[in-house]
């Protein structure tokens, strides 16, 4: 915690004093959570996955349950965690994401993404029932069906491979 405001202090920024954070107790501080959530988000930029989901994961312990902004901090977190090959992580923050949103475009569009999530974790049936629901949504809010995340919903919902019961055992009949 010292070195991570020492280095702060100093100017320096990023990954340098974000990594201090991760090897200090957890504080629930607002600082480190911005610290930590920008860290993280610059990395997943970057491509660096691993470091943008410590950072990202971190940073949600360090931040109050009932902040404002958590869900935004739950979305990017997400998105590390699928880049980063852990679908079922990134489900479970889009779900906790869905659950603190009201707004019918912004849940529209986590639904679109809990439904990629749920097709990389191989779950097609739940992928299909996200992309249901925000089309759902959408039209119980009246938004145009020409609006883009509409569409994308309809396109995704319909991409979903079918749900096929394995193939059944032949059985060939001995006559």
């Amino acid at each position: 915690e010292r070195a991570a405001r020492i280095l702060h202090s100093f100017g320096g920024a990023g990954t340098g004093v974000a990594a201090h954070i991760l090897h200090s107790p957890v504080a629930h501080d607002e600082w480190r959570v911005s610290v930590l959530a920008n860290a993280g988000r610059a990395a997943l930029t970057s491509g660096s996955t691993d470091d943008a989901v410590a950072f990202l994961e971190r940073a949600l312990l360090e931040m109050r349950e009932d902040d404002s902004r958590r869900h935004e901090l739950l979305m990017d977190a997400a998105r590390a965690n699928l880049a980063a090959g852990e679908p079922t992580v990134a489900v479970a923050h889009w779900r906790e994401a869905l659950a603190l949103v009201r707004d019918s475009g912004a849940r529209s569009r986590i639904l679109a993404n809990l439904g990629n999530a749920l097709f990389e974790a191989g779950d097609s049936v739940a992928a299909e029932a996200a992309y249901a629901q925000g089309i759902s949504e959408l039209t119980a809010a009246r938004i145009a069906t020409t609006e883009p995340i509409y569409r994308e919903l309809v396109a995704r919902g319909q991409s979903v491979p079918p749900s096929l019961p394995p193939n059944p055992t032949i059985h060939a009949r001995a006559d």
